[in-house]
């Protein structure tokens, strides 16, 4: 197995602050399986936030709604519709007045 360096860093709350597989592996040789997988369970809730995060941003700076063709051939026919009874109107309306 691979040798780890173990840099430790004060944190601002006067903490420290060791690289987690570095932890890992020594909760590991301790055979503290719990706190591994509560490590593990911690950085995994982490990592899906992280994703979720990224992923709702994509999907903001993303507001490009397709329309289908179907769509489209449902609006227009809806327009020409309202087009023609305009024009039959406007046609009696004409009769009417002469």
């Amino acid at each position: 197995m691979l040798a780890l360096a173990t840099p430790v860093t004060e944190t601002s709350d006067n903490t420290t602050s060791v690289p987690v597989l570095t932890l890992l592996k020594s909760l590991l040789e301790k055979g503290d399986n719990d706190a591994v997988l509560a490590l593990v369970s911690k950085l995994l809730s982490s990592h899906n936030r992280q994703l979720k995060e990224a992923l709702l941003k994509q999907r903001q700076s993303v507001k490009n709604e397709g329309v289908s063709s179907d769509q489209l051939v449902l609006l227009f026919k809806q327009l020409e519709a309202v087009v023609e009874q305009s024009d039959n109107s406007a046609d009696q309306k004409l009769k009417d007045a002469s």
